[in-house]
């Protein structure tokens, strides 16, 4: 599954709950271009936020500053997640 987190009241949010049927395609900025093409059935959850954004948070920024960032982030906007089931998935390398 690929889980990514969302203000509730976010379009993508809404889009999930109108229709559960997702993709999701990530790129990097360099050249030549490498990406990854996901397919999905998505579900909402506010389960876990706080531990999956205070784990991300510490292993970016270190444990001072992450916990302290999540705590921030966490306190001022409402996530929650989408978890994408996957039903298929293709990738470019770009060479």
């Amino acid at each position: 599954a690929v889980v990514i987190a969302v203000e509730e009241s976010s379009v993508k949010a809404r889009n999930v709950r109108r229709e559960p049927k997702v993709a999701l395609c990530v790129a990097t900025a360099e050249t030549p271009q490498r990406w990854a093409l996901v397919n999905g059935t998505a579900v909402l959850s506010d389960e876990a936020v706080s531990a999956n954004g205070m784990a991300l948070s510490v292993h970016y920024l270190g444990a001072q500053k992450g916990r302290a960032h999540a705590e921030n982030v966490l306190a001022t906007l409402d996530f929650i997640l989408i978890r994408i089931t996957l039903t298929g998935m293709i990738g470019f390398v770009g060479e």
